[in-house]
Order: C-alpha cells, then structure tokens, then sequence
C-alpha cells in the first residue's frame, strides 16, 4: 500500500514493504498516478522491484492513460508555509511541485510541475534516471546499481540527454513520485532545495504530523 507509514527510504530510491510485501523503486509509477490523479488503484507486482522501464514515467503515463479509475480521495490541504529541512510546503489553491538542483558545474537549475497532467506529459515524465559518469566506479564497487542498463539509465557527460534539462527534470519527476506515499493529493505548493528521497519522505512524514496536530483539512 502506498502510505507514509509503508514508505522506505532505499539507496536512492523509494519502497514500501509492510507485513508481506516489499517491494522497490516505485517513484517513476507513483509519478505517474499523482501527476493522472489516481488514488485507488490495485498494482500486482511480481519480484523485489517496480520495472525500470527506460529510467522514466512515460511507459507507465502510457499504461494509465488507457485506463479508468474512479474519484479521488479528498486532498491533505497546506493551510500554512512550512519547512522541513530544505523542503518548503505554502497554501495554494493548486498542487504545485518546483525544485532546485546543483550539481556542481554539470547541472544546476531549477523545474516546476503546474499540478496538471498536460505540463507532466510534456515537460517531466520523459526524464531518465541519470548517474554522473564520475560516480559510475564509486557506485559499482558499493554494489549498487546493478540493475542499471544503457536503455534506462543515463551517464552524464557520455550519454546524449534528450534535454538540455532532463537531469533536471528527473529530480522534479522524483518529488513528484515520492508525493504518492502521501496516501491522498496534496492541495499546495512544495519546493525542495537540493532533495533526496530520504529527505522527501522525511518531510511529508513531518508534514503529516504537523497537519494533524494543528488541526488542518483531513
């Protein structure tokens, strides 16, 4: 089940496990159902891990799109500006995603989602996961990713981006996807500095409780 309290922060990326289940990597499919509007939606996954697809959202985008799902569930309403650690949350009266990335020289620069799936189709959901070249060796001797392929994940500085942004994007797209633990919409704004997914669900786990303890819509 996708919620706060069967979210899992991994080796840069995001699972949910609970009594029975554990599964990996479930931000790209996740982006796709926050960014469609979808809620209540069964998923049968066979083996440790959401497919990778091509590194993006856009083959599962593709799968929701031919599909029918019925209303959402009321959203978890921003009554107030706060901040968890580097992650920003601000009343609006739409749901609204930015984040600023630096990565040094290579890639810095900021992105936004204007909450409709229009704006996701166009400008997020082709964004590939990417790693930069010089992390490859560093990455390998730690024993992680090793289900990276050519075909869905990209390597800065060797790999042709099909964006001048898309590293960029992918971290949006990846703010976008870690909202899906949430368990309901998010009716506001959230702006992440330099985010993680572990820091993504720090903070909607410390907006969760703040919500509650003052009393906003639920």
């Amino acid at each position: 089940m996708a919620s706060l309290n069967a979210a899992r922060s991994l080796q840069g990326a995001t699972g949910l496990a609970g009594e029975g289940f554990s599964v990996a990597t479930v931000e790209h499919l996740l982006a796709a159902l926050v960014a469609s509007g979808v809620t209540d939606v069964v998923i049968e996954a066979r083996g440790p891990e959401i497919p990778a697809l091509d590194g993006s959202s856009q083959g599962w985008l593709d799968a929701v799109r031919e599909r029918t799902f019925g209303p959402e569930i009321s959203p978890l309403v921003v009554q107030e500006k706060v901040e968890f650690d580097g992650i920003y949350f601000s009343p609006s009266s739409e749901r609204r995603v930015s984040v600023d990335v630096d990565f040094g020289v290579e890639f810095q620069g900021t992105a936004s989602w204007n909450g409709s799936f229009e704006s996701f189709e166009m400008d997020v959901a082709w964004a590939r996961t990417f790693v930069p070249a010089a992390a490859v060796e560093g990455l390998r001797k730690a024993g992680r990713g090793k289900g990276a392929t050519k075909e869905n994940t990209v390597v800065l500085g060797v790999d042709t981006l099909r964006h001048p942004e898309e590293p960029i994007r992918h971290k949006l797209l990846d703010a976008i996807g870690d909202l899906g633990v949430l368990g309901r919409p998010l009716q506001g704004a959230m702006h992440v500095v330099r985010g993680t997914h572990a820091r993504h669900l720090a903070a909607l786990i410390a907006l969760d409780r703040h919500a509650q303890q003052n009393g906003w819509a639920y």
